[in-house]
């Protein structure tokens, strides 16, 4: 595969040498220079027994030409050039992965996974910083061009372009509940309004509160007239949702000592019979509760044993660096137990502290409908 490697031997009686070789190996070429040199290529694979069978001769060897991806191959080896190549490889990694290079789908519709793309192509996002990528404009294009969809929500996540959409269906013509404004359940900014009937008083960017009314069951018609009407819609709002984990770096930890005490007590039926003496000279201890029958269930008699172990406190230092990974993880779970990931559009951590005491908070960012 690395090709053939040319060799010089010197040396006397040479050629009985090569004529041994020659049956054990396939020698690719023999020329002789002169009396005590010869010039022969060698496939690179036969390389190391052939030079260890003229060293153990006691001939003198030197490599003369190398095939092209051999001597690549060496040329790649080189320490500098390896620093060199793993420098272009990070570079190479930290740009692309800055770049947007591809769009992945949440919702399983192939005719509107190809209408998006192609808006989002035609808007010329592929290949253009991440940072540079105007998601609300995107989102108001794919709304523009594909009708079939009635929300839509794009995040960015690493090189790619994730999107999720709500395809429109007879739902979305919301039948009313009740004759009143629209209000809000749960506070939030303002993503999306739409509004069926009725009068929208919050815009996309406003923040709202529990309890404020986001649609008006009136209208103004053309003469400038207040007509009332059944609110009708849907308002979408950005929250942010958060999951703490305490940390202390020292701890109070009770271990055992080896000193015990043991007390009986007769039971039938359930109901002490005999109890021994509960006398227990430890400040500090632990209880393991240990049961047995002395007859079957005719007699149910029993025996319960409680020890009384001894325990004494002892500080436990535990380094909070190391911890600090297992944390994180420990309060994204917990809070992405409650939360659809498929909805999370941004994601961050904190940390804070107060002496030995540290608190890791986890804060999610998602979309949800508030009326």
């Amino acid at each position: 595969m690395l090709g053939n490697i040319t060799l010089r031997v010197d040396g006397v009686n040479l050629a009985k040498t090569l004529q041994s070789l020659k049956e054990s190996y396939d020698l690719k070429s023999i020329q002789k220079l002169d009396s005590t040199s010869t010039k022969l290529t060698i496939p690179i694979n036969y390389y190391p027994k052939i030079i260890d069978y003229f060293e153990s001769k006691c001939y003198n060897v030197h490599v003369i030409r190398f095939s092209p991806l051999l001597r690549f191959c060496i040329f790649l080896h080189n320490f500098w050039v390896q620093i060199v190549l793993l420098l272009i490889c990070m570079i190479a990694l930290v740009v692309l992965s800055n770049i947007a290079l591809g769009i992945t789908f949440r919702v399983d519709n192939e005719q509107c996974n190809q209408q998006i793309t192609a808006v989002l192509h035609s808007n010329g996002v592929m290949g253009k910083w991440m940072s540079s990528v105007d998601v609300d404009m995107l989102e108001q294009s794919i709304l523009h061009d594909v009708p079939q969809i009635s929300l839509v929500n794009i995040a960015k996540r690493g090189c790619f372009l994730v999107v999720n959409y709500t395809l429109k269906t007879d739902a979305m013509t919301i039948e009313p509940s009740h004759s009143g404004p629209i209000v809000a359940q749960s506070g939030g900014i303002v993503s999306k309004v739409f509004v069926v009937r009725g009068t929208a008083l919050v815009n996309v960017g406003a923040y709202v509160t529990a309890g404020q009314v986001l649609i008006a069951d009136y209208f103004v018609d053309k003469d400038g007239n207040t007509v009332g009407c059944p609110a009708e819609g849907q308002v979408y709002v950005y929250t942010w949702q958060s999951n703490t984990v305490e940390f202390c770096e020292d701890t109070i930890e009770y271990v055992p000592t080896g000193n015990e005490v043991t007390c009986s007590t007769l039971q039938f039926l359930g109901s002490n019979v005999l109890c021994g003496k509960q006398n227990i000279p430890f400040e500090h201890y632990s209880v393991e509760t240990e049961e047995s029958y002395l007859c079957n269930v005719c007699i149910p008699i029993k025996i319960v044993k409680t020890h009384y172990l001894e325990t004494t406190p002892q500080r436990v230092h535990q380094d909070f660096e190391s911890k600090l990974d297992a944390l994180k993880m420990q309060a994204s779970e917990e809070l992405l137990r409650q939360i659809d990931a498929s909805l999370v559009l941004e994601e961050k951590y904190t940390i804070s502290s107060v002496g030995d005491v540290h608190f890791v908070t986890y804060y999610v960012k998602s979309e949800s409908l508030i009326t």
